[in-house]
């Protein structure tokens, strides 16, 4: 399976794409339909993605614009603080001749 995704300015928002091609034909996911269910009946999920798809819906949502709502990630973060430790001694190091007592900075 295979995933592409579309943004639509003039709609504000996105077309999503679920295909799998073959040698000489193409199989494609039709619109989904919603029907109505009580709260206690169990249902299947629409559409079930494995893993490398899912990563590429994800990768296609990134580029077609879609960036998370979250500010930062604990990667990104983990970044800034080895960046702000190397800025430190770095800083340190350039400033060495010129501080004559360290403990004072």
């Amino acid at each position: 399976m295979e995933v592409a995704v579309e943004y639509r300015f003039y709609q504000n928002g996105y077309d999503l794409f679920l295909f799998e091609k073959q040698s000489d034909w193409t199989t494609i996911a039709f619109p989904i339909t919603f029907g109505k269910v009580t709260s206690a009946e169990l249902f299947a999920p629409c559409v079930f993605l494995k893993k490398e798809v899912a990563h590429q819906l994800m990768d296609e949502l990134w580029r077609a614009g879609v960036r998370p709502t979250e500010v930062g990630s604990p990667g990104q973060l983990k970044a800034v603080e080895n960046h702000l430790q190397d800025m430190r001694k770095l800083t340190f190091e350039l400033l060495k001749g010129y501080i004559k007592d360290p403990s004072n900075v």
